[in-house]
């Protein structure tokens, strides 16, 4: 069916005064959103890249803790990662090179944001993908700053060589994409965190001008995310409260 032939809801044009964090659209429990378009508007003053992603409801992935000195390196602690209580993913950084955490999906992601609540030091972070052999470098686009508190996040774009884990060759559950950000250069002082949100990007759009828009109907394809999926504008660089975004949406029964 043709998206002339669709009802939709517009969200009007909305302000987002952060960089990718809050959903603009939620769906019920149980249901599904179909989109039919959207416009993101850099206002911000400079050149960023933008993007629409959707936010993977927690059931789609797991996470847990990574100790360099332990055998398994990895503990499974997704409740508290998942949790929005201050600082439930305790001491995630510690000052030992390598410590980290992991989170692992059954589906492909291009960002992780989670908030910083108890802060360490300063430190150099490493980012790593399971390429069916070893951890590899990840090319990221922004990286977090664990010294800062408050939100933080990793973009980035997804190698092709990204599989899914196996029992015996990397740590982290099986049959999940995983990704680790551990300390290269652990900080000085342990880091909590919580409220882990992983995202999947629908479209991305390097460094778009400041005071231009971009606008997509999916080439008159609505998109039909999964169930329990919300959508998350990204803007990149300073957040602005000028930047803002419009999306045209359907909700939809299905079963999960």
């Amino acid at each position: 069916m043709s998206l002339a032939h669709r009802l939709y809801t517009s969200t009007g044009m909305v302000s987002y005064a952060q960089n990718i964090q809050d959903s603009i659209l939620i769906p019920q429990t149980g249901e599904a959103l179909a989109l039919g378009g959207y416009t993101l508007a850099n206002r911000s003053g400079a050149a960023v890249d933008v993007g629409l992603y959707w936010r993977q409801p927690n059931a789609l992935w797991k996470a847990g803790t990574i100790d360099a000195s332990a055998t398994p390196d990895y503990t499974d602690d997704t409740a508290s990662a998942q949790s929005t209580t201050a600082n439930a993913f305790v001491n995630v950084f510690t000052t030992t090179d390598a410590d980290g955490f992991l989170v692992a999906s059954k589906t492909k992601f291009h960002a992780i944001g989670f908030k910083v609540d108890d802060v360490g030091a300063a430190a150099t972070l490493a980012y790593t993908y399971y390429n069916g052999t070893s951890m590899a470098t990840l090319p990221t686009i922004e990286t977090p700053n664990i010294a800062a508190s408050g939100w933080q996040y990793l973009t980035f774009t997804p190698p092709q060589d990204w599989v899914v884990n196996t029992t015996t060759a990397v740590t982290g559950p099986s049959n999940h994409f995983a990704i680790q950000i551990t300390g290269a250069t652990a900080p000085s002082s342990v880091t909590s965190i919580s409220d882990v949100r992983l995202f999947t990007m629908i479209d991305f759009y390097p460094q778009l001008a400041s005071n231009a828009e971009i606008t997509s109907s999916f080439n008159g394809n609505e998109l039909q995310l999964p169930v329990g999926a919300s959508v998350v504008p990204y803007f990149g660089g300073t957040a602005s409260n000028a930047n803002a975004i419009w999306c045209d949406y359907r909700s939809m029964s299905r079963q999960v």
